[in-house]
């Protein structure tokens, strides 16, 4: 399918965010006054990687600052455009894509990596090429469009394997997975995933080996199959355990509980009886963070009246405890559930307690 077939959305048919008319103006008119400060393109570039680290920082912060992050990466292009460093101006609109992303902005993501694949074909960079074309896969699934998904990551996977790249081909793999998986597409979704899993046994990444396996033990769950939901998701926390990854360790075994708690009786009460013996141990935190873990792995399956549940109980004992930290997490959640349920919102209860 040629470019001019692709389903990439014209600017007209929205109105567009403040950010993004910046940045696609940034693509046609001079530079900005304080591009214009800098006197040569040395200078320029300087002052692109200092916005661009400064993007980044804010992009990666707790909380993040996806908005701010926009501005900066948006000044370091106009920046990098006047030096003359297209690779530069590259790096600037991926970063801008990514936090549109976060931002749940497909439109406008999918602008900046338009722009930023048109940069890696004028260069000749088919392996960038590929990871664009990757990234913009990603986001049309996460944005409920996959068979637009599916077009991108079948070029990406044909340029990754022309170009022998094996890593980024395990990659592009296991997100096709997650997208079959999405889709209800089982069998698709494990013959993509053991692709992704033998290439990543192959060259030693340990990482995507374990998000692998939990996609698995994902599809595995859904299909009710559930011994071998259990080995993969077991497996995949090992693996995160190995690498000192906690939360997703703990994410993989909260994900266990919740088919131990719907799909078998005694998987059901091996979760109750995991509670009690926490209580019996005095172990508050320890049993605030299993009703999370259950609350979680509930809501990703859409058992929101459950997750809704466990979350207030665990709600409870955080408030208990003064845990303020995970009180605010697991507060955020319960105000999201009850909106999704239409439920009493207890969020001015929780504020006066």
């Amino acid at each position: 399918m040629s470019d001019s077939r692709l389903p990439l959305r014209p600017l007209a048919l929205r109105w567009l965010p403040s950010f993004l008319v910046t940045t696609a103006l940034l693509c046609s008119v001079g530079p900005l006054a304080s591009a214009q400060e800098a006197t040569d393109s040395t200078a320029a570039a300087d002052s692109a990687k200092v916005l661009s680290d400064r993007a980044l920082a804010a992009f990666e912060s707790v909380p993040p600052e996806y908005r701010r992050s926009i501005g900066l990466w948006t000044l370091s292009l106009e920046l990098y455009r006047q030096a003359g460093d297209v690779v530069g101006e590259a790096t600037a609109l991926h970063g801008i894509s990514r936090a549109y992303s976060r931002l749940e902005m497909a439109d406008s993501a999918l602008v900046c990596l338009a722009l930023e694949r048109s940069i890696w074909r004028t260069v000749g960079d088919k392996t960038q090429e590929a990871e664009t074309l990757d990234h913009t896969g990603l986001v049309f699934m996460n944005d409920k469009q996959p068979d637009s998904a599916l077009v991108y990551f079948e070029q990406a996977l044909a340029m990754q394997r022309e170009l022998g790249d094996r890593e980024a081909e395990a990659v592009t793999l296991q997100h096709i997975g997650a997208m079959h998986g999405n889709a209800k597409e089982y069998e698709f979704a494990i013959e993509y995933l053991s692709q992704a899993m033998v290439l990543q046994r192959e060259f030693g990444d340990r990482k995507g080996e374990a998000r692998s396996l939990q996609f698995t033990g994902l599809v595995y769950g859904s299909l009710q199959e559930m011994d071998s939901a259990a080995a993969y998701l077991t497996r995949a926390a090992e693996l995160y355990d190995e690498l000192g990854d906690v939360e997703m360790a703990e994410y993989s075994r909260g994900i266990l509980q919740l088919y131990r708690a719907h799909f078998a009786k005694h998987h059901r009460e091996e979760a109750e009886a995991e509670l009690e013996a926490k209580r019996r141990a005095g172990d508050r935190t320890g049993e605030a963070a299993i009703l999370r873990d259950i609350g979680m792995s509930h809501g990703m399956f859409a058992a929101f009246d459950s997750a809704l549940f466990y979350y207030r109980r665990a709600l409870a004992i955080e408030r208990e405890l003064g845990d303020s930290e995970n009180y605010q997490e697991t507060l955020t959640r319960v105000r999201k559930l009850e909106k999704i349920l239409g439920v009493q919102d207890t969020t001015s209860t929780h504020k006066r307690r």
